[in-house]
Order: structure tokens, then sequence, then C-alpha cells
């Protein structure tokens, strides 16, 4: 295989499609996956280095280190090989986006949520590298791709492992005085001391990266390569917030000590860094809610919250927008659910009043049922003695009336009759005496 072209197989089931881009250690290239009928990226060593063993092996761990770091953040290496011509090739997953250098060169700086979203996504790759042993050892703008992403904020994919260390290998790859990384991003150790570098040296480089992201110029820029060198190992910058003054005091705070000069100033951890740069902004007061660093780190999750921030415009303060995600309202929920409760314990309150009037109704019902109408007369009670009933005398029997004929009769038989007691209602003989003394008189 002399030259890469269009259509060639590099596989039985890769071909060429176009070519992508070309850096110091080899090329890139579409190819398309013929079975799958899905395109991946490819690359290739350069022709001119494929006969250095030294080159070949850095180049097969840059695919082994990538492999061993699964994270969403870190580029995923799908296969390695070497074809027909010895040229040595690495499958990995097709990206939609751009680096972070071309990004910069674009658009010069970037507001501070965005910068803020890079960091905390990169920092979640290097804490997985870490942990796998594996020390990244040139983070720059070129190696931070930002993904096209639907809601429109990138997401971090973290490239090139190609001059990955391993911490614990024993047979180190650099050779005496020979650097490797980029010297604007090089820690002031990786420059004087290659061998004895650990992860805080990637964090070095990437509060680099995010000084440079921020302000639109690097924090040890000078003319010329011995000049840079000298400035990075005095460990002398000038703030953020002189070039940028609408940004926080600690802001400044973060990055004088996260590209401190001695590696004990700074950051332990990725995610100490990570935590730190959200706390400091968080800690800005605004109108909005502040926002809790924890937020910032769920390790080894595909989408974060924080990796959605939304983008900001240059404004005077930074709002705590630019760390948190956007989310939807939530205050007509909050209005719709304490008119939910309310609605609710008034409906529950009528229901249960009526209840327990009903209950209560039935109640009196059963215990005083209404008496039946009567003609007796009513009972007066006597507080002082028992309820007594008496009932009432029966009715007199009826009279018969008594038709008596009387004859005319002397005046002498008139007085002697006068004498005669009266028959009458007070008489206590019967009707039948009276008759007799009715008749005595008319014989008389």
């Amino acid at each position: 295989m002399s030259e890469l072209v269009v259509g060639e197989y590099v596989t039985p089931w890769l071909r060429l499609v176009a070519p992508l881009g070309q850096g110091a250690m080899g090329s890139v290239w579409i190819a398309e996956h013929v079975t799958l009928r899905s395109r991946v990226a490819v690359k290739f060593l350069l022709r001119a280095l494929a006969d250095e063993p030294e080159c070949v092996e850095r180049f097969a761990r840059e695919a082994s280190a990538a492999a061993q770091v699964r994270s969403p953040h870190v580029v995923q290496v799908l296969d390695y090989g070497v074809g027909d011509g010895e040229l040595p090739y690495i499958v990995m997953e097709l990206l939609d986006g751009c680096d972070l250098g071309e990004r910069l060169r674009r658009e010069h700086r970037l507001p501070l949520g965005q910068v803020v979203s890079i960091v905390v996504q990169a920092c979640k790759a290097l804490s997985v590298a870490h942990a796998r042993g594996v020390i990244h050892r040139d983070i720059k703008p070129e190696n931070i791709f930002l993904c096209d992403d639907a809601s429109g904020t990138p997401f971090v994919k973290l490239l090139d492992f190609g001059i990955a260390k391993a911490i614990d290998h024993a047979a180190q790859l650099t050779r005496g005085g020979v650097w490797l990384g980029s010297p604007s991003y090089m820690s002031p150790e990786q420059i004087d001391a290659p061998l004895t570098i650990n992860g805080r040296s990637d964090l070095w480089g990437l509060g680099v990266v995010a000084y440079e992201a921020l302000t639109g110029v690097r924090p040890f820029r000078a003319d010329s390569l011995p000049e840079v060198l000298k400035r990075i190992r005095s460990g002398a910058f000038d703030p953020p917030s002189k070039l940028v003054p609408s940004l926080p005091p600690e802001v400044d705070a973060w990055f004088a000590r996260a590209i401190a000069r001695n590696p004990g100033e700074r950051f332990p951890t990725a995610r100490e860094m990570s935590d730190a740069l959200v706390h400091a902004v968080s800690r800005v007061q605004l109108a909005d809610t502040l926002v809790a660093p924890s937020i910032a780190f769920p390790l080894l999750r595909p989408r974060d919250p924080v990796e959605h921030v939304e983008h900001l415009e240059h404004v005077e303060r930074p709002s705590v927008r630019d760390v948190v995600p956007e989310h939807r309202p939530r205050w007509p929920w909050v209005v719709a659910s304490g008119l939910l409760v309310v609605g609710g314990g008034v409906g529950y309150g009528v229901v249960r009043d009526r209840v327990l009037h009903e209950q209560h109704r039935q109640y009196l019902a059963v215990e005083s049922p209404r008496a039946e109408p009567t003609d007796d007369p009513p009972i007066v009670e006597d507080s002082g003695t028992p309820e007594v009933f008496v009932p009432p005398p029966p009715p007199p029997p009826p009279r018969k009336k008594a038709t008596i004929s009387v004859p005319e009769v002397s005046d002498a038989s008139a007085r002697e009759a006068e004498t005669e007691p009266e028959i009458g209602a007070d008489s206590a003989e019967p009707v039948d005496a009276v008759e007799d003394v009715a008749e005595e008189g008319v014989s008389d």
C-alpha cells in the first residue's frame, strides 16, 4: 500500500471514502463498513514513520490506551491492525463537529458557561484515564473535540492518546532530552522532569486550555519558545479578569490553583478541579438559585445535566444559567400541585361534612322516633315526682228525660206539692221512684 486512495479496501469490510485530515504522526480517513453500512474514522500512521519501531509502538499504545479508558467523553476505538502494506491503522467512531482549536480560531474566545461545560466534561475523561493509570500528556485545544449536539451544547470527546504514558509501565518510550507534547500546554515538571509526571500535569494543561478559551490568549505567551518555557517555569501569569473584567474574582482564584507552578498546590484530582470551578461560579451572588457543585460530576454518565449548559452572550456578570442545564420552569407544576392539594382538601371537607350530617340525622331518627299523633291530653310532668300517666275519667252516661203529664190540681194540692222534695239531677232516687210519686199525686 504505497498511497491511500478513495475506494481502496483497508480490510475486506472497510472501504476508504474520503480523507479527513492529517497530523504530525498520521492521517485520518472516512471509511465505510460495507457490511453494516455505517461510516467510521480510520487513522493511519504516516508512511515515513512506519519503519520506526518506536513510532509504531506509540501508535499501537494510542489504540490500547483509548480502548482502556471507557468513557463517553473519550473517542471510542473499534479496531486496530496492520494493513497489507505494513501500515498500522486504528478504526474509531466518526465524530461530527470540530475541535476546540478550530472553534477558538473562529470565535476567538468563548462565554464562561461554555468553558465551564468543556472543563467539566474533559475532567470526566481525565478522571477515568487517571483511574486506569493512563496520563494523556498532550492536553491542548486540538485534542478536545466538540461534537455537535441536538441541544446546541457541544459534547466533549478527548482525542489522541498517542503519547499517553502508563504510570506503572516500566519501559518508558520517552528518551532523555526529547519533549513529548505541545510546549505551550506542557507543565513545568513535564519540561524539566518528564519521567516523573503524574495526573496533575494533565490538569495543568487543561487549566491552560480553559484560560485560553475564556480570554482568547494563552497565560504563558511569548514571542519565542525559550521565552514561553521561561514563563512556564516562573509560573507568572495575568489573572483572567484583567483581560475579561466581567469575570468574578472566584474564577481568578480557581486559575491560580489550576495552573500553579508547584504540583502540590494544584488540584489533586480531576473531580476536585471540576467541582471547584462549578463552585467558584455558583458563589457569585445572582438572582438565580445557586448551583451545588455535586451536580457537576456524576462519574461515567453518558449525558450529565451540567453538560447541557445554556449558551450565554457576553454579559457584565456571569449567570448561574452558565453552569446549570436548561430546564423547563417548575413553577407551573408547583402551582398546579398546590391547587390540586387545596382543591382535594376542600372537596374532602365538604364530603366529610355531608357524611357526618347524614350519620347524625340517622342517629337522631333511631334514638328519638317521632311520636304518633293522639287525641289524649298532654301529660304534665312534675320535676319533683316520677312521671305517672293518669288516664282521663270516662264520660258520664246519658240522662233519660222523663215526660210527665200533670193534670190540673187545686191550690191545696199545689201547696202540698211545693212541700215535696224536687225531683232533679241532685236527687239520689231513681227515675222509677219519681214516676211512682207522680202516679200517687194523680190518684189524690
